[in-house]
């Protein structure tokens, strides 16, 4: 993660969350913490970070494919489409 800026107790806070990239057993997810300034004014980014989730199942533990379910709610989901991989 990336620290740019702290926020206060009466500060209002936006989370916001998107998956970035599918690839054949793991997922990309990009967030970010913003501070609200109010309308017009911008938002200040306080955090940006990176979480990469890899599907796993079985003994011993080992990746497996994404579940078709998870990857249509993602594409129903997302204004821009994730990237895809291998």
């Amino acid at each position: 993660a990336t620290f740019h800026g702290s926020a206060r107790f009466d500060d209002v806070i936006d989370v916001g969350v998107r998956v970035a990239r599918l690839g054949r057993t793991s997922a990309r997810f990009e967030l970010a913490v913003l501070r609200l300034r109010g309308e017009g004014a911008g938002d200040d980014e306080l955090v940006a970070g990176t979480l990469v989730y890899v599907a796993a199942g079985g003994e011993p533990r080992a990746s497996v494919p994404l579940p078709a379910a998870f990857v249509d709610a993602v594409r129903a989901i997302e204004r821009v489409p994730p990237e895809r991989g291998s």
